[in-house]
């Protein structure tokens, strides 16, 4: 039986569509991101991760157990 081949890390938040779901809060992390608000509606969910040393503000969106789509945000509204 072949096992299967492990996904890399994510080497920035602009690459994450279509990574796993599951795999979103270790990536985001390991970029220096902090989760601030999560919203789930559905089988949607909606996630803010702010990086204060990049001065960054992304909105993660994850349907169907994989990343949708990626938002830049103001930082200074990132909530």
């Amino acid at each position: 039986m072949t096992r299967p081949t492990p996904i890399a890390p994510a080497t920035s938040a602009d690459n994450l569509i279509g990574r796993p779901a599951s795999m979103v809060d270790s990536d985001m992390k390991a970029l220096g991101f902090e989760r601030m608000a999560q919203i789930k509606k559905g089988k949607e969910s909606l996630t803010t991760w702010q990086s204060r040393a990049q001065n960054r503000c992304i909105r993660v969106v994850t349907r169907e157990g994989k990343v949708q789509q990626t938002t830049e945000l103001d930082v200074d509204r990132c909530m």
